[in-house]
């Protein structure tokens, strides 16, 4: 009971710590968003990008729900919930865009995606999707890395804690990669935002690019506040590993005055930098000016010394022809305008238009129908969140009967194939001793105890045929060994088996029945290759 204890007030550490990480990423987004969207503003400055800070928001909020979702799932079903995840973001991206500029041209924006799809596609939605892709991205490779930095009870086992240690600081070196290439990128592009940049006719053709000091520095020093804080955090994290597997006890509140001491030490830092006379922020920008237009000074001089011989060869090829002042000056190729293209039922029948038109919307609804039907399914926690208010009632309601409706006959199939199924295992069951006395064996448990009961009888019927499992041997060495008597077409069973038993043993994710099941002909056959090689 000691122990358990012990870990109690480590997991109390651990939540307060990855509920205060996951608000440091949320603020470091939020600086980028802000960030990227004020450098958007300044290179046009008809555009005002109020409503892509909203949504940005919102998609932040979206990927720190779904990480909890995604956890539970293996990797097939996580790619296919991140391809509705991003249907659904891509839809939500073009009705903020929509709402942006007024619904009431919503019938001529229609009419010309029914034209050409591609219309969908236009600049605005893609700088949208861009900027909101680039905050997705950044949140979500941060939350993978905080899950990764987690300790769990079965850290315990002493023998496991070098590899987790190891796994843990790789994931660490991740974290203070990310932060300082952001980082660097956002000192990059405020800097030019900020300098006046009339003398690079590279890019504005000699008249020179003047950028208003309108973009503030803010958002990049919380940036940095909160990044240092995360990676102190991260720091934290793996100390807390180290004491649990030492077994030693630690206060529950350790996490809370380690957050407080890191926001006071780099709080006063940022302040410094801020405030102080020394303007330590604007002479480092404008010092960060200086060096680029020194670079790119040197790439146009570099680029002079390359062409110069060709522009010499040029000149001196020119002197030898004959002088062209007399020359008959030669016609210009003529302008000719192409052709309108038919309106699209020229030539064709009534009925075939009102068809075509019928099939391209209901593709186009039933596309988005899916999408949202999908991710609603997996996100269950969202559907508890709207069931907390009478709104949230009634449309999960409403919602969840239609789609009863809808998949009515889905469902039934399902129930089929099931019944099927379950007497197929039986009759197999019947005919193999080995799956009686295995499921004799586990009768009654849940399908986490299931699978980890399984494996050790597993251990013991290959301890019987010779193949015992060494002390301190780990689940994968012991595949290893196994794998060296097998044969080919048997090796990716054995690992499935000892993968399974590694997620039951040592990760929360939840465990199906259906993974009870789909390993129940595995133990069978690996068995039965083990008794025959076994018997020769």
């Amino acid at each position: 009971m000691a122990a358990l204890g012990g870990f109690q007030s480590f997991l109390k550490n651990q939540k307060f710590s990855n509920l205060a990480s996951y608000a440091l990423v949320g603020v470091m987004s939020i600086c980028i968003l802000l960030s990227l969207v004020g450098v958007a503003e300044q290179m046009q400055p008809a555009w005002r990008g109020n409503y892509v800070r909203g949504f940005g928001f919102f998609v932040i909020l979206e990927a720190m729900v779904a990480r909890f979702v995604i956890d539970s799932f293996d990797e097939n079903k996580a790619w296919i919930f991140r391809l509705s995840e991003w249907g659904i973001l891509l839809i939500a991206a073009k009705l903020t865009q929509l709402a942006s500029i007024g619904f009431q041209q919503l019938p001529l924006i229609l009419a010309s995606w029914q034209v050409d799809l591609i219309n969908f596609f236009d600049s605005e939605y893609l700088l949208i999707l861009l900027l909101v892709g680039l905050i997705w991205l950044h949140t979500t490779r941060y939350l993978f890395l905080i899950s990764v930095l987690d300790s769990y009870e079965s850290d315990l086992q002493i023998y496991e804690f070098v590899q987790l240690r190891t796994e843990r600081e790789t994931a660490r070196i991740s974290m203070v990669n990310q932060f300082l290439a952001v980082g660097v990128g956002m000192i990059l592009l405020i800097t030019m935002a900020r300098s006046d940049m009339r003398n690079l006719d590279l890019f504005s053709g000699g008249q020179g690019i003047a950028f208003p000091l309108a973009i503030s520095v803010l958002p990049l020093v919380i940036y940095f506040l909160s990044g240092l804080v995360l990676l102190s955090l991260s720091r934290f994290a793996i100390l807390r590993g180290a004491w649990l597997v030492g077994k030693q006890k630690i206060q529950p509140d350790i996490a809370k005055n380690w957050m407080k001491y890191a926001l006071l030490f780099f709080g006063i830092v940022s302040i410094i930098a801020l405030f102080l006379p020394t303007l330590y922020t604007q002479n480092f920008l404008q010092t960060s000016a200086v060096i680029l237009q020194f670079l790119v000074e040197v790439v146009m001089f570099l680029l002079g010394l390359l062409v110069f011989p060709f522009i010499w060869i040029y000149s001196l090829i020119v002197s030898f022809l004959p002088s062209t002042e007399n020359a008959v000056s030669q016609p210009s190729l003529p302008e000719f305008d192409l052709p309108e293209s038919p309106p699209p039922s020229a030539g064709l029948p009534p009925w075939f238009e009102i068809a075509r038109n019928v099939i391209f919307w209901l593709l186009f609804i039933g596309i988005i129908f899916i999408l949202v039907r999908y991710y609603l399914k997996q996100n269950k926690s969202f559907i508890k969140t709207l069931s907390i208010s009478g709104l949230g009632n009634w449309f999960k309601k409403v919602g969840l009967d239609f789609l009863l409706w809808v998949s009515g006959i889905r469902k039934k199939i399902r129930t089929v194939l099931a019944i099927k199924s379950d007497e197929q295992n039986k009759t197999q069951e019947e005919k193999s001793p080995i799956l009686s006395w295995f499921n004799q064996q586990i009768g009654g448990k849940s399908p986490r105890e299931q699978i980890i009961q399984r494996y050790r009888l597993f251990i013991q019927q290959a301890d019987q045929l010779g193949l015992r499992k060494k002390p301190g041997q780990t689940p994968l060495q012991y595949t290893l060994m196994l794998d060296q008597r097998l044969p080919e077409e048997t090796k990716p069973d054995s690992l499935d088996i000892t993968e399974t038993f590694i997620k039951a043993r040592y990760s929360p994710n939840n465990i199906e029945k259906e993974d009870v099941q789909r390993l129940a002909p595995l133990w069978k056959r690996v068995l039965g290759k083990l008794k025959v090689l076994n018997e020769k």
